[in-house]
């Protein structure tokens, strides 16, 4: 299971969930997950490796889901951290964690 980290861009005070880990995502739904989160000529990349594999899959002979089994499987390795330097080089930090709320003593 991927560790959630938050990042706060300090110039606009925005702040964006990276993840640290397996991309489980990108395993069960390949280049969705990229797309989504904005990367998108990283996420077509991802998406046209996995059609010209399905495309040689059924070629072959062997089922076209192979492709995107492994092209996700592959591809979650490898994401998240992707993703994450991409946020770093774009401005973002780590952010500091939000303080916890104590229960009121009586």
């Amino acid at each position: 299971m991927a560790t959630e980290i938050r990042l706060r861009n300090r110039k606009t005070g925005d702040e964006k969930i990276a993840y640290e880990g397996y991309s489980w995502t990108s395993l069960s739904f390949g280049a969705f997950p990229t797309l989504l989160r904005g990367d998108i000529a990283l996420g077509l990349a991802v998406l046209f490796a996995i059609v010209v594999l399905a495309i040689g899959a059924f070629v072959a002979g062997y089922p076209t889901w192979l492709s995107t089994a492994i092209v996700g499987g592959v591809w979650g390795q490898f994401y998240n951290k992707i993703h994450f330097h991409r946020l770093l080089a774009a401005g973002y930090e780590r952010a500091p964690d939000p303080p916890t709320v104590q229960p009121a003593s009586p």
